[in-house]
């Protein structure tokens, strides 16, 4: 239920309920078998801080038969699993937003790397990796030097630093590779790019 399966957690009640249908019992001792099972799903909720409808509540404490039982929690699996899966995509979205503005901010430093910013978010580098792809469609390299890329871009535009000062200021140690980089990438030189874009 905490994950958000609802998969598995219909299949573990089902299975639960099952072992139940077998046993020959009044239905005070129904009830009370299935208590236990009905305190997890209200503390669960209660964590959560879900609150339970009214029909909900008349359902797990009027029904008869396991089946009826079943079918109240089925649908309190569907409202916990909605909302906690709700909540991870909300935390997701600000961590992005998180992740994407440190990048933002510190994409200039040349020792940014994958490992630096996983720790910095306390992630490891494979899910760090695969969360990076999801939200942007880049590997973490690709997103950076795209960002730099386009931060050299704006300073040949805007301003008459010297190339090589324009390169190193966006993080890149090594101007030659850069170069090669930035002409395999936009099928001109850093100083064709300048004339061409400057009045």
């Amino acid at each position: 239920l905490k994950q958000g399966n609802e998969e598995a957690a219909k299949t573990a009640l089902h299975t639960l309920l099952g072992d139940l249908r077998g046993k020959e019992v009044s239905l005070f001792y129904l009830r009370c078998m299935c208590f236990d099972l009905i305190n997890t799903f209200l503390r669960t909720m209660n964590e959560l801080s879900l609150t339970i409808r009214p029909e909900q509540r008349q359902s797990l404490t009027e029904f008869t038969t396991p089946e009826q039982l079943g079918k109240a929690m089925e649908s309190l699996i569907d409202d916990i699993c909605a909302h906690v899966n709700a909540s991870k995509e909300s935390k997701n979205s600000a961590l992005g937003r998180d992740i994407l503005a440190y990048i933002g901010e510190n994409f200039r430093q040349y020792d940014l790397n994958l490992e630096k910013i996983s720790d910095h978010f306390q992630m490891s580098l494979s899910y760090f990796s695969r969360f990076m792809k999801d939200q942007t469609g880049y590997t973490f390299t690709e997103y950076v030097t795209y960002l730099r890329m386009e931060e050299v871009k704006r300073l040949l535009r805007q301003t008459d630093m010297a190339i090589k000062d324009i390169v190193v200021s966006v993080g890149y140690a090594d101007v030659p590779n850069f170069m090669r980089k930035f002409k395999n990438t936009e099928g001109i030189t850093l100083g064709q790019y300048r004339k061409l874009h400057t009045p």
